[in-house]
């Protein structure tokens, strides 16, 4: 199970996005039940969000016929976008990956995955563009020896 972002700090009165990516390989086809603790310096000190998550037989079965045939920038939702977008990216192998950001003049802006290992298979990403101007900006992927660039704008 991975979170984007994994920590942080929420000012009171404001929101965060937060991503969940929950990998079901290696699990038995059965109803999985768990829960999300969130600690907080409030009366209580912690928030429970319960998780279900079911695998059915079929989606084991099948995996190997829904692997992706290439690799790349699957999509970007939404595009344009105010400050939040999610990033989709398949990998057709097992491999290291980067993604990066940059301005519409080259210059990188952010890197949101590093010479990361990731398994093959539909893979996301939240992108929050919060402190970063509007305009034209291009993601690229790296994978393997392949990479993958998209066009995003961010709205005011």
């Amino acid at each position: 199970m991975d979170f984007q972002p994994f920590n942080g700090i929420l000012e009171a009165d404001s929101t965060e996005v937060m991503g969940i990516t929950i990998r079901s390989a290696g699990f038995d086809p059965d109803i999985w039940e768990g829960e999300i603790v969130f600690n907080h310096n409030a009366l209580g000190g912690e928030a429970i969000l319960p998780v279900t998550m079911t695998i059915v037989e079929s989606a084991v079965n099948n995996h190997q016929n829904n692997l992706p045939s290439e690799s790349g920038i699957t999509s970007v939702y939404p595009n344009p976008f105010n400050s939040i977008a999610t990033i989709r990216f398949d990998l057709n192998v097992e491999t290291v990956v980067s993604l990066r950001l940059f301005d519409i003049s080259g210059r990188e802006i952010r890197t949101l995955i590093e010479n990361e290992a990731q398994e093959i298979g539909q893979h996301s990403i939240v992108l929050n563009a919060d402190n970063l101007p509007a305009g034209l900006y291009l993601l690229k992927l790296e994978a393997d020896r392949d990479f993958s660039v998209r066009k995003i704008v961010l709205m005011p």
